[in-house]
């Protein structure tokens, strides 16, 4: 067993510092951009961002209107819900996703520049095995 925690303990460091190096060399935490890219051209529900990102309400909540403030995004009742809050992508918030993108491909060729892509490929297909034995523990308790 300590080998497996010994893994799960380096994945979360690495989430960790990926994510602080992430906003300082981007610009903005990686649950905005995450937001940013899903969202297109027609409004999204925040409950459909909350499930899509995987996120909880209240974090997806608090970065919305961080970046409503910013005017990336613009947040509307649903008109045929009024218990439904859509977010929509403005012009502003799709200009600052197609800026920030060339800063987020760089930080990403920097910090992967040495992996062959066969290696790649394994990590993911290894990492994709954990979360979905996570989901199963998950809908299991």
């Amino acid at each position: 067993m300590a080998l497996e925690l010994e893994m799960m303990q380096r994945v979360g460091r690495i989430y960790r510092t990926w994510a602080r190096l992430f906003e300082a060399e981007v610009g903005i935490p990686g649950v905005r951009w995450r937001i940013l890219l899903a969202l297109g051209d027609a409004p999204v529900s925040q409950k459909q961002l909350v499930n899509s990102l995987d996120v909880d309400a209240a974090t997806l909540t608090r970065h919305v209107k961080a970046m409503e403030k910013e005017g990336w995004v613009k947040r509307s009742m649903n008109p045929d819900d009024n218990r439904v809050t859509n977010v929509l992508l403005t012009v502003q918030g799709q200009d600052f996703r197609e800026k920030t993108g060339y800063r987020r491909d760089a930080f990403l060729a920097k910090i992967t520049i040495d992996l062959p892509e066969d290696e790649i490929h394994v990590l993911i297909a290894t990492l994709d095995k954990i979360q979905a034995r996570l989901c199963h523990v998950q809908f299991s308790l």
